[in-house]
Order: structure tokens, then C-alpha cells, then sequence
């Protein structure tokens, strides 16, 4: 859970101190961009001080890249903020003034304490996946290859069963006869995936292209293989 909101006064422009800002020349563009740094301050939620994380802060460089004016611009309008007693340095950290005064800090410091525990807990999960995973026995591993797209140094040995079913394949006409791969391919597949996936995403190529839409610019082999991997996450 992020911070979605903050609190911005409806008399924000009846401050003297934005009076004063879009007085300026380019006033209105330096009014925005302390809008643009309020809401930048309330996403970072670390007590009004401008942190792309826990240990960086953000320079006018990376500002830029956030808010979309240059390095140039937003100097000079922190120029003006600092003259304006509006923001601050501390310890190389640009602070928004007075950010507690105005915002739901106890409600911020909720979200960013709930954060910090979801980081937790997840750091947890994966160390305890990790200790499963190095503590898994060989059987539990070839067990567990008939399910996962695996790569092949850790890939067993054929079974029986999946030779036999290889060369009932090769055998007879894949997929109707319009699904194209070699024997090579066939085995690599089998070598990957369950036999029951191979069958699956064979029979979705087939229908694929008994509809007439063929996978342009790629192989039969290479359309199951993208197939498996968006299943199991791969491509994100």
C-alpha cells in the first residue's frame, strides 16, 4: 500500500509565500513544480524529505527525469524556495518545511510502517523457498520437473514412459499433421516440459493454425516454448 493522497489547503494559492512565487517570471511554471514537489515528498513519504529510497536522495538531476523540467529549471526554482524559507538542505537532503504541520504524518508513517513489514514478510518467504529448494532431495526434484519449465542442468533423464510417448509422436502425424517439428525438437519439448503441457500447447498450435493464424516470423518449437514460459511468469 502506497501513499495515494496529501493534503493540499484550498487557500494554497492566498499564501503569500505562492503569491510571491507566481509573481515571478515563470511564476506559474515554479508554482507547479512545488505542487509537482509536494505530491513527489508524499509518494517518498519520508517526512517530507525528497528520498528515491531509504539511501537516496534525489539530486536536480534525477528531479528532472521525475518531473520533466531540466536540471537548470529547477534550480532556479529551488532557489526560490529556499528564499523563500519554503525548503531546505539537510545533510545534502532537499526537505519540504513544515511538511509534518500539514500532512497526516501519523497516517503516512502507518502505510510506510505496513511496507516496511510486507518487505519483511517477503524476504522471509524467499529465504525460506531458498532453504526448501537447497534442502529438496533428488526425488523431490524429479518430481517436481514433471510441473516446472526447468533449465536443462537440472533436467533428469528420460523416463520409459516419456520415450515411449516420443516415439508414438514421431510416428504418427503432430497435432493433425500441421504442427511442425523435428525430432530434435520433439525431444528437447519433452525434455522441458510434462508430457501433458506438450500436449497442450500442441493442440493450441494445431487449432491455431487450422483457423489460419499462423505465428509469423516463428517456429512451431519456439511458439510452445513462448507459450510455457508466459505461463509460468518467465517473459514478465
Amino acid at each position: 500500500m502506497d501513499v495515494q493522497w496529501i493534503k493540499l489547503s484550498t487557500g494554497i494559492f492566498l499564501n503569500p509565500k505562492m503569491v510571491q512565487l507566481r509573481s515571478l517570471k515563470g511564476g506559474d511554471r515554479i508554482s507547479l513544480i512545488w505542487i509537482m514537489l509536494l505530491v513527489l515528498a508524499g509518494r517518498s513519504n519520508r517526512g517530507g524529505r525528497l528520498m528515491l529510497t531509504d539511501d537516496i536522495p534525489y539530486d536536480f538531476k534525477m528531479l528532472s527525469r521525475e518531473l520533466g523540467y531540466s536540471p537548470k529549471t529547477l534550480e532556479l526554482s529551488f532557489g526560490e524556495f529556499v528564499r523563500l524559507n519554503m525548503t531546505y538542505q539537510d545533510n545534502g537532503v532537499w526537505v519540504i518545511k513544515n511538511w509534518e504541520k500539514y500532512q497526516n504524518v501519523e497516517g503516512m508513517d502507518k502505510i510506510r510502517e505496513q511496507n516496511r513489514a510486507r518487505k519483511r514478510a517477503q524476504r522471509s518467504r524467499d529465504r525460506h523457498v531458498t532453504v526448501t529448494q537447497c534442502h529438496a532431495t533428488e526425488e523431490e526434484k524429479e518430481l517436481e520437473t514433471e510441473k516446472e519449465f526447468i533449465h536443462s542442468f537440472c533436467q533428469p533423464q528420460h523416463s520409459e514412459f516419456v520415450e515411449n510417448r516420443k516415439r508414438s509422436f514421431l510416428g504418427g502425424e503432430i497435432g493433425g499433421g500441421v504442427v511442425l517439428l523435428s525430432e530434435e525438437q520433439i525431444d528437447d519439448l519433452l525434455n522441458r516440459l510434462s508430457v501433458e503441457e506438450f500436449d497442450k500447447y500442441v493442440s493450441v498450435v494445431r487449432d491455431m493454425e487450422l483457423c489460419g493464424k499462423h505465428y509469423k516470423r516463428k517456429t512451431h518449437y519456439q511458439a510452445i516454448i513462448d507459450m510455457a514460459n508466459k505461463d509460468r511468469g518467465l517473459n514478465e
